[in-house]
């Protein structure tokens, strides 16, 4: 069991080491007096009576240990969300989530390139949580998984600045409900 929960550590320390790094910046909707009125998805709580049960037999079999629910989904610019567009010419896509009791949400991105000046933020509710990823640290990556995000709501949102239509079609495929 001590090896391999030692094995799992290792894991996901090297997977994290080649992350996609954080910037410090605000989202953009913070910024500016924009609608609150944003597409919201509501994810059913999983039975953590049951996933708790199942991990319990799982550890006396000698199975990693599992934190986390995972949803499969398909959002994206194209298929779900609200956008607006700014003054300046930008465009703001943006996508709530929410899943009743969840300590954390995370949630991966496939196909994402970003063009110069765009950025991704991922947020919980009041914004205490901020990761923000753009051209510049995605390390021309096209695959993102967020870090885990403290409650049950996350604000995704996506801005690409000037005339231009969207320039990617990223899609979010897995949101994670954390329940440990």
């Amino acid at each position: 069991m001590k090896k391999s929960f030692i094995c799992v550590i290792f894991i996901i320390t090297y997977c994290c080491s080649f992350a996609q790094q954080s910037n410090k910046d605000l989202p953009i909707s913070s910024l500016l007096h924009l609608s609150s009125d944003v597409y919201t998805i509501e994810l059913p709580k999983p039975d953590v009576e049951k996933l708790l049960l199942e991990d319990k037999k799982d550890e006396e079999r000698g199975k990693p240990m599992r934190t986390g629910y995972v949803y499969a989904v398909d959002y994206g610019l194209n298929i779900s969300g609200t956008t607006s567009y700014l003054c300046e010419g930008g465009k703001l896509w943006r996508i709530i989530v929410k899943s009743e009791g969840a300590k954390f949400l995370s949630c991966s991105f496939d196909s994402l390139s970003f063009i110069e000046g765009a950025k991704l933020f991922i947020y919980n509710k009041g914004a205490s949580s901020v990761f923000n990823y753009s051209n510049e640290n995605a390390n021309g990556q096209t695959t993102l998984f967020s870090p885990q995000i403290q409650g049950d709501e996350i604000t995704i949102e996506y801005y690409e600045p000037g005339n231009i239509q969207f320039q990617t079609d990223f899609k979010i495929l897995k949101i994670i409900y954390y329940y440990k």
